[in-house]
């Protein structure tokens, strides 16, 4: 588990962590992971803008769906109500080897998804 109290800090390790694990977010130029909708549509707009963004660099469309069926590896997010002094708390778990789980503040998993943009593609 992977949990951010400073922010920038650890956000430098998560591309790290999701490779660490055996986690590849596009691989052998295949999506390898679905990202999951979180029904609030702020966060689903920054997943839409996410996968757009992997598209651009890579070709590779990952699929966004409302339920991670069929999925094999996927990429969930729990979005939750901070005070605006911990809405740049995050963490990062994986539930099993096939589940991503970024639970944070819409603003936090934001910043999440753009600092994997940045570190890995």
């Amino acid at each position: 588990m992977i949990r951010n109290k400073l922010g920038v800090l650890v956000l430098v390790l998560l591309p790290s962590a999701l490779s660490a694990v055996g986690f590849p977010v596009v691989e052998n130029g295949k999506a390898s992971v679905c990202l999951v909708r979180t029904g609030d549509k702020t966060v689903d707009a920054d997943i839409d803008f996410f996968s757009n963004a992997v598209w651009r660099c890579t070709g590779v469309d990952l699929p966004v769906v409302a339920a991670p069926r069929n999925c094999g590896r996927s990429i969930r997010f729990e979005i939750e109500q901070r005070g605006v002094f911990e809405e740049d708390g995050f963490e990062l778990t994986f539930p099993d080897e096939r589940t991503a789980l970024i639970r944070g503040t819409a603003v936090s998993c934001r910043w999440v998804l753009n600092r994997i943009l940045e570190k890995c593609f």
